[in-house]
């Protein structure tokens, strides 16, 4: 079975911030508004060990409460020997986790544990602190004694999550299981009073939700899992794959969300006269009198002086710290870069505004109800003569040839206080190729001796400034690991014997250089010697299946710079930009 955690909260983006969370969970029966699974348990058999799986959400103007009820069956030995604790996590500034029911039904009787006094153990662990994040997420953790083969475990919660950033508004995005999920029984059940101006849509084949007014409630009811979802060609843009679910949003209209979160990116005021930070942005003004110049220079002030943390403590997953405070820790998240960026722009005169981005589904955007949940970083849109640029203090390398590239995002919601809408990001053919190779052999000695090679491959931007710091940390059996996976793929049966890393900084690139000796595969079968030079360089041929004829018509996503993963640090962050591009299906 593996660890089953039971964390139901918005996503990237959660919610912030009540002072009555607590950091221990509580134990208690679940609130009048949920309708327990009362009747025996499905039988299930192999194929579907989750006997029950039912899911209730209450969507109310300041809070959203999620109740969570499953039964799990320990089939066989292998089942036995797989399971983990039971996990319950939450975050003790937004949220209060509530315990209902920790059971075991063996032979038709029922073991309640608590009742025999199991609490929860909560445990405090940054998972993801190795990816500089600091999320504050608590960990209760069931320990079931006396588990045995055939047993069925039951457990059910309720995680209660506020907002005061949303302004009153409430959104839910809900995940519905599709066969041939090991489900035997479950449910979804959304509902909300009937005066929240709630907006709501379906994704995905099988959904068609019952709705009805009960009391004060409206109420939408959705089996689960529903029917087996379409198969779709791995190349598919994620529009076409996205798992079937629902939406929920009081969001008017994008508009309305972009105008709701403005103010936490208001830069009025937020830089000390006569401070620090004041005299380093004044220097890069008097240093730079071209707007471009003076922005690309802020862009790098922000990316080198500041190093990334996320902080997902208290308000931190919504509301950015102030510049200053960025300033004296000297370390931010995507909020804090794009806060301090702002300032300084702003200062120096620059037209700038923030915008939510998807980083990876930026593509399902427009098909989307408006949610802050459906972003998961933000970067700054600033405009210099009629030409917007889209600037990411998260990142490294950004040179000022590279400064009007268009990052992958796909689309972007401007935030201002008159509001705007989702707005889809310009295609822009980039200044510079993202990484060049030459590739030079010498085949003077005769065409029965192998062939010298010397072998330059240049990377730009981020990829680039990594290299670069990687230099002078580089021990030679690391500098030989990372020039075999950068170009082996451009020889031909080569054995480097030197290797180099050569960083231009004026340029923005860093030069991976190595020569050895190389092999040719010269054909003799004409009168005269020859070699298929094409032969030298990886296949980068598009290969899109759309046989079926259900397919013919869906698009082609690909990335345009995979070669650069193979060569990216496994100690980064990030994995490198890459370049996506979607094209009609061949013909």
């Amino acid at each position: 079975m593996g660890k089953f955690a039971v964390f139901l909260g918005a996503g990237s983006l959660a919610l912030s911030a009540p002072a009555f969370a607590v950091d221990t969970p509580l134990y208690a029966p679940p609130a009048e508004w949920v309708v327990p699974s009362t009747g025996p348990l499905p039988q299930g058999d192999a194929a579907t060990p989750w006997l029950l799986s039912d899911q209730q959400i209450l969507i109310e103007a300041d809070k959203r409460s999620t109740f969570s009820d499953h039964a799990f069956r320990i089939q066989s030995a292998d089942a036995l020997r797989n399971w983990d604790d039971l996990q319950f996590v939450w975050h003790p500034d937004r949220d209060d986790m509530i315990i209902h029911k920790l059971q075991i039904i063996r032979g038709g009787a029922t073991i309640d544990l608590l009742a025999q006094g199991l609490k929860l153990t909560v445990l405090r662990r940054e998972k993801d602190f190795e990816q500089k994040t600091i999320d504050g997420l608590l960990t209760g953790t069931a320990a079931i004694e006396d588990l045995r083969v055939g047993d069925t475990v039951r457990f059910s919660a309720t995680i209660v999550e506020r907002s005061d950033v949303l302004a009153g508004n409430s959104e839910a995005m809900v995940d519905v299981e599709a066969k041939p999920a090991s489900i035997a029984q479950g449910s979804v059940r959304i509902l909300w009073p009937k005066n929240l101006p709630i907006k709501w849509k379906a994704f995905g084949k099988g959904i068609s939700p019952v709705e009805r007014d009960e009391g004060s409630y409206h109420i939408l009811t959705q089996a689960q899992p529903v029917i087996k979802q379409d198969e779709m060609p791995e190349d598919a843009p994620l529009r076409y794959k996205r798992p079937p679910g629902l939406e929920f949003s009081t969001f008017a209209s994008w508009s309305d969300l972009s105008r709701t979160t403005a103010p936490l990116y208001a830069t009025a005021g937020t830089i000390k006269e006569g401070g620090s930070l004041a005299a380093a942005i004044d220097k890069i003004g008097k240093a730079n009198p071209d707007p471009k110049a003076r922005t690309a220079a802020a862009l790098a002030f922000v990316q080198n002086e500041i190093r990334y943390l996320y902080n997902g403590l208290a308000n931190g997953n919504y509301v950015p710290q102030t510049p200053e405070q960025t300033w004296t820790l000297r370390y931010g998240d995507c909020k804090a870069k794009t806060m301090l960026l702002l300032a300084v722009l702003d200062r120096l005169g620059i037209s700038a505004q923030p915008a939510l981005v998807s980083s990876q589904f930026g593509d399902l955007l427009p098909t989307r109800l408006p949610a802050l949940g459906a972003f998961d970083h933000v970067v700054v849109q600033a405009r210099i003569d009629g030409t917007d640029y889209w600037l990411d203090g998260t990142t490294a390398g950004i040179h000022l040839a590279d400064l009007a590239d268009v990052p992958p995002f796909g689309y972007v919601l401007p935030i201002a206080a008159a509001g705007q809408d989702l707005l889809p990001l310009p295609v822009r053919q980039s200044a510079r190729p993202d990484f060049e190779m030459t590739l030079t052999y010498d085949q003077s000695a005769g065409l029965a001796f192998p062939p010298l090679f010397d072998l330059a491959f240049t990377i730009r931007g981020e990829l680039a400034a990594r290299i670069g710091g990687m230099k002078a940390q580089t021990t030679p059996d690391q500098l030989r690991e990372l020039t075999s996976r950068a170009l082996g793929s451009f020889l031909s049966d080569g054995t480097i014997h030197t290797r180099s890393i050569e960083v231009d900084e004026k340029a923005g690139t860093a030069t991976i250089r190595a020569a050895g000796i190389g092999s040719l595969p010269w054909s003799r079968d004409e009168p005269r010697a020859y070699v298929n030079l094409d032969g030298l360089v990886a296949d980068f041929d598009l290969k899109a299946d759309r046989t079926r004829a259900a397919w013919r018509d869906i698009p082609v996503a690909g990335e345009g710079a995979s070669l650069l993963s193979r060569i990216s640090p496994s100690s980064c962050r990030r994995a490198p930009a890459m370049r996506w591009r979607a094209m009609s299906p061949p013909t």
